[in-house]
């Protein structure tokens, strides 16, 4: 059976846009500020026929990368075209070249992936951000990402600045050729370090961008460039929470370099007996605030509200309210 790395098509709520207010200097690494200096072509090559399985499945034969200004451009060509009703193709990016973060199932510690194919006819391209517990589409709300296919090429293009400015990137490449009935046949990956011996994840391959005109702070060695948060106790509004009532739900975010978060958009569940419920949530100077209408006939029901910044680790908000 063949085994890949990831394929996960799933789809979880959106946790970016993230801006930390600051007194004084901005102590979270600048995030890689500033725009690149000079523009960065990289072509690599694979070597043919080096699939696992079936020898008439998407092998790759190049992979190229190059910059312009703040424009990332990833190609990567086929030795054959690329049919997208059954090729799939993955591209997994460790933005903070940091293994304790990110999708550590992949082992490079994966913070964004670039994905196409699945669609008839025509290529299908995504970027997914790694939120802490899934991989999140965020295509739609990045106006750089663009992905595009010419024969036997799949390109993407998305700005750095939406890539948390990153100044380099760890990265691998998967093509995976199913059958019709959506079972792997072949599976090919660059570069071939990355299938490390009785199955281990070996070395992937690396694209450091040109010099950034704005010095960044550095980070020590095997931290993570954004701090971490942590939540307080949660307040309501109203302090009694009545059926089929406005109610809005405040945490304080705690984050562990001093800073105040002062605005973006977090990761929010809302719970009624166990049934989602309808409601709005975002960040603003340093609270993370969750606004719903309580559901009619729920009194004496259990509320349930979740938040977390899954960029800033795993901490999660929890608040347990009784319906009156």
């Amino acid at each position: 059976m063949l085994v890949t790395r990831g394929r996960r098509r799933t789809a979880v709520m959106l946790a970016s846009g993230l801006f930390l207010a600051v007194s004084g200097i901005l102590s979270v690494a600048a995030l890689g500020s500033g725009h690149i200096a000079s523009d960065k072509t990289v072509t690599l090559t694979d070597p043919a026929g080096d699939l696992l399985g079936s020898s008439s499945g998407a092998d790759i034969t190049t992979v190229s990368l190059s910059t312009r200004g703040d424009l990332l451009t990833m190609a990567v060509t086929f030795a054959r075209s690329f049919d997208p009703t059954h090729d799939y193709l993955d591209v997994y990016m460790d933005t903070d070249r940091n293994l304790s973060s990110g999708d550590d199932e992949l082992a490079i510690g994966a913070d964004y992936q670039l994905d196409a194919g699945a669609l008839p006819g025509a290529v299908h391209g995504r970027l997914q951000e790694w939120t802490g517990q899934d991989w999140h589409d965020i295509s739609a709300e990045t106006a750089s990402f663009q992905a595009s296919l010419t024969g036997t090429t799949v390109t993407f293009q998305v700005s750095r600045n939406d890539l948390y400015d990153t100044n380099g990137f760890d990265y691998f490449v998967e093509a995976v050729t199913t059958d019709p009935s959506g079972h792997a046949i072949s599976v090919d990956r660059f570069p071939n370090s990355i299938d490390g011996p009785g199955g281990s994840v070996g070395p992937p391959a690396t694209f450091l961008l040109a010099a950034a005109t704005t010095p960044t702070t550095q980070t020590s060695s095997g931290s993570s460039p954004f701090p971490r948060a942590s939540f307080g106790a949660a307040h309501t509004i109203p302090s009694t929470v009545r059926a089929g009532k406005r109610l809005t739900v405040t945490f304080p975010i705690k984050l562990s370099n001093g800073a105040v978060i002062g605005g973006g958009t977090l990761r929010c569940t809302v719970t009624l007996a166990g049934k989602p419920v309808a409601h709005t949530a975002h960040i603003q100077n340093g609270k993370a605030s969750v606004v719903l209408t309580v559901p009619k006939n729920s009194k004496g029901k259990l509320l349930i509200v979740k938040v977390s910044v899954p960029l800033l680790g795993a901490a999660v908000g929890t608040a347990t309210i009784r319906v009156h």
